[in-house]
């Protein structure tokens, strides 16, 4: 097993979508031992410390990273028992934090329609 990276450039918005689609096709590549969470922005601040990170990776057993650009939390896990056991982590803490803070998702066409 050897230890690799992939880096990507360019502007700004291409970037957050290319990495969106380099998750996506990883977790398709390896669906028992790869996973993506996305969370919404307003979250990042509440969870997104890498002491939070670190206490949900240990606590799990996966390895738990943290995508701040696309809002995901990237989980990788020997065994899919594992990677069961760090999504429910994930998941959990995320119920705990929208709890904690006010988030409201509104639709496009329900925003115009409010705001004429």
């Amino acid at each position: 097993e050897s230890l690799g990276a992939v880096v990507i450039t360019g502007k700004r918005s291409n970037v957050k979508r290319a990495k969106t689609m380099m998750l996506g096709f990883l977790e398709t590549v390896a669906p028992t031992g790869i996973a993506k969470i996305k969370f919404l922005k307003p979250l990042l601040k509440s969870m997104g410390s890498s002491k939070d990170v670190a206490k949900l990776s240990m606590d799990s057993g996966c390895i738990i990273s943290l995508e701040r650009d696309i809002c995901t939390f990237f989980l990788q896990a020997p065994s899919s028992n594992q990677l069961k056991d760090g999504m429910e982590a994930v998941e959990s803490t995320i119920k705990e934090c929208m709890k904690l803070t006010n988030v409201f998702q509104v639709e496009s066409w329900l925003l115009q329609y409010l705001l004429t």
